[in-house]
């Protein structure tokens, strides 16, 4: 996963280069710039991050003689991204492309002299233009036109066909692109105390294919599909008063590949006194099959040659979600609040294996169902003295089979706490706790109990930063057992990971815009 931050560009032209160093050899440089000058404005940022990975160990496997085996390299990581915008009045346009390329681990056996050959890498790009006009005093105008694009590129060195090592081991390519163009208008109105929202969304894809080769069968794979999205939506907000006030807004989709659905939203929100709070929405949602599934040839059903045609006809996600929220502000330092809720997700894609081998496909199954309750309070005082903790209990059940979600815990406790240092520093603790819960495979989980903690300086040589980080300080994480498969690596030894990291910014003497 890449997670991309992005700010406003400052007044005075900046320059922005943070330097960060981590377990496992990892390492990451950022740079940004941004300016403006009269309404115009820009920002350009970019990052590159690398990281070998932690030391794995391949489990024994009996079976076929086997012994445990430490794996070097293995695990390693990389990415890069650049992301930029330019703003000139109400005008504004902004790209982002980014990369990465992971290595799965896998088997030494299956290794070749140059190195690993089990790699995924992704491509994501998008470019954007949007412009936003006031109509008039209470009435304001948003378009937005993109283009987007998807890209995916793994291979796999998988055993030999039939458990034989004279057959050889099967090199299996598989490439996924998707680019699609879109646009999305929204209308806005006060009308006095009320306010009324209408937009429209479309897309359509220019290209959505993907190609499995599995190169020592000689056999190939190629699927096309064309789709397309349409919605329409709405949205009014009423304020009944200055107790009570209503949300009421809906949206209905077209795809190309199922028929519309509707997405109704109502919320009702009630203040009994000016600190406190009581609010209930109820809303709906949907989720239209993604063309892996559609495909059915992702990297663990690639090596299926059931037909597209075959598979059974998969139906859109619908999810309902009703929240309750009663808030109180206690004082000018203390705030809590109590959630109660309920999920409901019927049709729920999953992974099942499908035809007479069997080859793994997807289907609809019955969908899933949470019940819990939150409680959560805050703190803050100055100067800098911060603090949130929040408990939360839950119940998941599979609508299927009647027994609870694995890897769900029923109980969650967190808290998040800053203060001060000497001479300006600082320094943040986490702490979390889940409740016990069973493993994909049935197995029971225990308790875990965590523990992260980070310094940060104060601004020092002119604009430098330093903080440094421990994540897992308890080295708990390596308690979890892991699943009885004797094809997946392990991470031996501690789980307890550190970065640390140094920031400069530096900004110009002069605005761009003085004459």
């Amino acid at each position: 996963m890449i997670n991309v931050l992005t700010r406003h560009p400052d007044v005075k032209p900046t320059i922005a280069v943070s330097s960060e160093a981590g377990s496992f050899v990892g390492r990451k440089l950022e740079i940004a710039f941004s300016f403006r000058s009269g309404t115009a404005s820009g920002l350009l940022e970019g990052s590159l991050f690398r990281e070998n990975g932690p030391a794995l160990v391949l489990p024994a496997d009996p079976a076929i003689g086997v012994p445990s085996q430490w794996i070097y390299d293995e695990d390693g990581d990389r990415y890069d991204h650049l992301f930029g915008t330019f703003r000139q009045g109400s005008f504004d346009l902004q790209g982002l492309f980014s990369s990465r390329d992971k290595v799965v681990p896998g088997a030494p056996a299956l290794e070749t002299a140059e190195g690993a050959v089990n790699r995924e890498s992704t491509r994501r790009g998008y470019f954007e233009a949007s412009y936003n006009r006031n109509l008039g005093s209470s009435t304001q105008l948003d378009l937005r036109a993109y283009y987007d694009h998807a890209g995916l590129h793994t291979s796999i060195r998988q055993p030999p066909s039939g458990g034989s090592s004279a057959a050889g081991p099967n090199f299996e390519i598989s490439t996924g692109k998707a680019d699609w163009l879109g646009f999305e208008s929204v209308f806005s109105r006060h009308i006095g105390r009320q306010r009324v929202v209408a937009g429209a969304q479309g897309e359509y894809d220019l290209n959505l294919s993907q190609a499995i080769l599995q190169l020592s069968q000689g056999g190939a794979q190629k699927h096309n599909l064309s789709n397309w999205l349409a919605a329409v939506f709405g949205e009014a907000e009423l304020n009944l008063g200055t107790r009570l006030s209503l949300s009421l807004g809906g949206r209905e989709d077209w795809t190309g590949q199922h028929q519309s659905s509707f997405s109704p939203r109502i919320g009702a929100m009630y203040f009994p006194t000016r600190n406190t709070s009581l609010k209930y929405i109820v809303a709906k949602a949907f989720r239209a099959p993604e063309p892996a599934a559609l495909f059915c040839t992702n990297t663990l059903c690639s090596s299926s040659a059931q037909p597209v045609s075959a598979q059974p006809i998969l139906q859109p996600e619908h999810v309902r979600s009703d929240t309750l929220t009663y808030s109180q502000q206690l004082s000018s330092h203390f705030n809590w609040a109590a959630t109660g809720f309920q999920n409901q997700a019927a049709n729920l894609i999953e992974q099942v294996p499908i035809g007479i081998e069997p080859n793994p496909g997807f289907a609809n199954n019955l969908g899933d169902r949470s019940r819990g309750l939150e409680l959560e309070a805050s703190a803050a005082f100055k100067p800098d003295w911060s603090g949130r903790a929040s408990y939360a209990f839950n119940r998941s059940v599979d609508l299927s089979t009647g027994n609870r979600l694995a890897r769900s815990p029923s109980q969650l406790a967190k808290f998040n706490g800053s203060a001060p240092l000497f001479r300006g520093n600082s320094i943040g603790l986490e702490l979390q706790y889940n409740s016990s819960e069973s493993s994909d495979l049935g197995h029971r989980i225990s308790p875990l109990f965590q523990a992260n903690a980070t310094f940060l300086s104060r601004s020092f040589w002119g604009g430098m930063r330093f903080s440094a980080s421990c994540f897992d300080c308890l080295d708990r994480s390596i308690a979890i057992p892991p699943e009885p498969d004797p094809a997946i690596p392990l991470p031996p030894g501690t789980a307890r990971t550190w970065r640390f990291r140094i920031d400069y910014r530096h900004a110009a003497g002069r605005r761009w815009d003085s004459p």
